[in-house]
């Protein structure tokens, strides 16, 4: 049972990280401390589920679309709307995920 009804389009804002104002206050999933390898199963099969396209906020001028495939503590996988997969490389371990609506 989905706890959330999200819209079809997302922008992730990711470690806090917001390029749009949000209009409404957005729904944090926390990811819990845990060994590797690590995955947010619930979160991913959520996105799944959903097959919501989401906004990958990433800096100032570096935005990219797609749908998540896998996540684990230093990466997302996400397929891009091209056909592409590509995956997104963090220095610091993601401790939180922001989901916001698109204004």
């Amino acid at each position: 049972m989905k706890d959330h009804n999200f819209p079809r389009r997302k922008t992730l804002h990711l470690n806090g990280k917001a390029r749009r104002p949000e209009v409404t206050p957005p729904t944090k999933i926390v990811l819990p401390p845990q060994p590797k390898p690590w995955s947010h199963d619930q979160w991913l099969q959520e996105m799944r589920e959903s097959e919501t396209e989401l906004e990958f906020v990433l800096g100032a001028d570096v935005v990219l679309n797609g749908y998540v495939l896998e996540v684990d503590r230093y990466t997302i996988l996400i397929s891009t709307n091209n056909g592409a997969v590509k995956r997104l490389l963090f220095k610091h371990a993601l401790e939180e995920i922001t989901v916001a609506e698109v204004a």
